[in-house]
């Protein structure tokens, strides 16, 4: 009776990365640095030490918990030459800024050896870990506006207005109110340009920011 079997065979010892723990907050603002830390293992189903070469981790920031598709937004890398022996670990963190504009749950993934500089034969699929994290933001909206009903063509005149915070998160930076002529309720392209104000205040979670224009 003849019996076969397919072996896969390695061409040398190889190390098996992964990424045992993730310590990032649950929780940060648009715009915000925060920081994460990180920890490889070179597993037990390793046939040796990870070699001296550059081994490079990757963290990206992912709305479908999926790494290395087109929705990542890289955050940072950082490397190490440091030799990892069969059950070995080391420990990484780094200090990052998440985007402007980004709001809502995201993932935070970690991907060990992100070049594949480390030979790992079959077990280069385990090299990727990621938690949860919400991005609070903010959402600035004009809730009031008074000005006086008639005035002249080149007349100065005063602008008082208020703007809301509707968001999960307070503003983390300073923003520029501008100011159109309509002739309707709409902005468009055919609306007149007139002025603009820069607002630094920081403006909390559901509070308002006052301001006058003249």
């Amino acid at each position: 009776m003849l019996f076969r079997s397919v072996t896969d065979i390695a061409s040398s010892a190889f190390a098996d990365l992964t990424v045992t723990q993730v310590d990032a907050p649950a929780s940060v603002a648009s715009g915000e640095k925060f920081t994460v830390s990180w920890t490889v293992e070179n597993t037990n189903d390793a046939w040796g030490t990870t070699s001296a070469g550059p081994l490079t981790d990757r963290v990206v920031l992912s709305s479908d918990n999926i790494f290395g598709n087109s929705d990542d937004i890289i955050l940072g890398e950082i490397a190490s030459s440091s030799i990892i022996p069969v059950g070995g670990t080391y420990s990484k963190s780094l200090l990052l800024t998440l985007p402007q504009h980004v709001d809502g749950s995201y993932f935070i993934m970690i991907m060990t050896d992100v070049y594949n500089q480390v030979y790992e034969f079959n077990y280069e699929n385990n090299n990727v870990r990621g938690p949860p994290i919400l991005i609070n933001a903010a959402d600035l909206a004009p809730s009031s506006m008074t000005i006086i009903a008639r005035v002249s063509s080149q007349e100065t005149t005063n602008v008082s207005y208020t703007i809301q915070n509707q968001g999960n998160g307070q503003t983390t930076t300073g923003w520029w109110d501008y100011f159109y002529l309509s002739n309707d309720e709409t902005l468009d392209n055919s609306d007149l340009y007139i002025d603009q104000h820069w607002n630094s205040t920081s403006v909390e979670i559901g509070r308002a920011s006052c301001r006058e224009r003249v």
